[in-house]
């Protein structure tokens, strides 16, 4: 019994730091990850949480429900999003350098003012997303469902949904 029941301590402990150190500087979501540079939180529930302005460099995200969490002025940069769910999220003004979204749903994210240089969103689903003001230098949209109009965005090398390259020689 003894055995079973520093088992299940340790095993709980492990879960509680999930992805970072145990610091009092690091940002933890109900027991579930640190919320700091290169933490791993795979599939963690954030749905609804403010981050704005939180640094997250490296984070791995995948998986993650991210519906309606607030990312404005966030630094997510080479952040992994693969098949994430960002439903609704508001990531205005937040960089994305170098983020991988592919296969994520963004529907009606909003990514206005968004620092997107090399960003990856093959085949995510960004209907109703918004690009407004949105630097997207190097970013590859190949595949992506239900792409809203980019007409606002600062497009730069970028390849859209139908695989052409917008702006080639910006």
């Amino acid at each position: 019994m003894k055995k079973h029941l520093l088992l299940l301590v340790t095993l709980t402990a492990a879960l509680a730091s999930c992805g970072g150190s145990n610091s009092s500087s690091s940002t933890s979501v109900s027991g579930q990850c640190s919320l700091e540079n290169d933490a791993e939180c795979i599939g963690v529930d954030l749905s609804g949480q403010d981050l704005s302005g939180k640094t997250m460099v490296g984070i791995d995200l995948r998986n993650a429900n991210l519906a309606n969490a607030t990312f404005v002025g966030a630094d997510l940069t080479q952040a992994n999003l693969v098949g994430a769910d960002l439903t609704g999220a508001d990531l205005t003004g937040a960089t994305l350098v170098r983020i991988s979204l592919s296969g994520a749903n963004a529907q009606g994210a909003n990514f206005s003012g968004a620092l997107l240089t090399g960003a990856d969103f093959r085949e995510a689903d960004i209907a109703e997303a918004q690009f407004g003001r949105a630097y997207l230098t190097d970013a590859n949209f190949a595949g992506a469902l239900n792409a809203p109009s980019f007409e606002l965005a600062l497009l730069c090398k970028t390849v859209l949904p139908d695989g052409k390259v917008a702006a080639p020689s910006c």
